[in-house]
């Protein structure tokens, strides 16, 4: 006995209804993402080359180039902050909140830190016994 085609019709609509709707619905349900690009620069507006640029609240990050610049991409229509730390310089904070498919480029100058450190002295106190060793 043949089964003509017209049989599965019906019950093929439903699956393939589903897949058609499930296609567009992944596309377009992916994250959208956005880029921040910047220069750090210091006093003299010399780019600093090794700040560390961390999202905050994150472990992970990145340092700036030789040339003092950074480039990251970052989830879209989602506020975030990047901290900028650098050794005898105070820390940056910038906040965000991107569009998706943005290009945001930004300058940070840091300024030197006021902290002073305060000197240590290091002094032996025991006495050294050894071969050849002579005491002054």
């Amino acid at each position: 006995m043949k089964i003509p085609f017209n049989y599965y019709l019906p019950r093929m609509r439903a699956p393939l209804a589903l897949v058609l709707w499930l296609i567009p619905a992944l596309l377009f349900s992916q994250k959208q993402t956005a880029t921040i690009s910047g220069i750090v620069l210091g006093i003299n507006e010399e780019p600093l080359a090794g700040v560390s640029v961390t999202v905050l609240g994150k472990l992970s990050g990145m340092t700036t180039s030789d040339s003092g610049t950074f480039s990251l991409t970052a989830p879209s229509e989602k506020a975030m902050a990047l901290t900028f730390t650098y050794t005898g310089y105070q820390e940056v904070q910038r906040n965000f909140l991107l569009s998706p498919g943005e290009n945001e480029f930004i300058t940070i100058h840091m300024q030197p830190s006021g902290k002073v450190l305060e000197s240590v002295t290091v002094t032996d106190q025991r006495e050294r016994r050894e071969n050849g060793l002579v005491k002054i």
